[in-house]
């Protein structure tokens, strides 16, 4: 898919990607598409990218194999996340504030939609995951091989 930049605001000049995962900012993305800023093709883009930012397979996950849990930490902060096999999915279970099958990055900002940081934390560990580092220098192709590969999605 080949993304549009955006015209206007404190990203713009980025693709939606881009700012999903160099700029680790999926709530602006998430918020911006329930506000209804996105028009036109942004609008196609902001859906298809949320979709798939909302169901993605680290690497190594088989399906079903893994439970992603998310946190507290103390009353308006997102505590991050833990991905747990699925045998002990159980013991953890009653400590977690949500849980998903694939990593959510709409997560932080549904467990504590206060927390400004909450989907870079998220963000950060899905590097760790795929690239293999916190930061990793991404730019806007390695953004969208990224969302357009079918087999990082459940």
């Amino acid at each position: 898919m080949t993304y549009s930049k955006l015209p206007t605001g404190i990203h713009a000049g980025r693709t939606l990607p881009e700012v999903i995962l160099a700029s680790e900012d999926p709530s602006y993305v998430y918020g911006g598409l329930a506000a209804g800023v996105f028009t036109g093709a942004l609008l196609a883009e902001a859906e298809a990218v949320t979709d798939r930012a909302s169901r993605i397979r680290l690497p190594g996950a088989k399906d079903g194999d893994v439970v992603m849990y998310y946190r507290h930490a103390g009353a308006e902060s997102f505590g991050g996340f833990a991905v747990v096999s699925k045998k002990e999915a159980r013991k953890c279970a009653p400590f977690a504030a949500a849980q998903s099958v694939g990593l959510d990055l709409s997560m932080a900002g549904k467990v504590a939609p206060k927390d400004p940081r909450g989907g870079a934390m998220v963000v950060s560990g899905l590097k760790v995951a795929v690239w293999g580092e916190l930061h990793p220098h991404l730019t806007a192709e390695d953004c969208a091989v990224f969302f357009d590969d079918e087999r990082n999605f459940f």
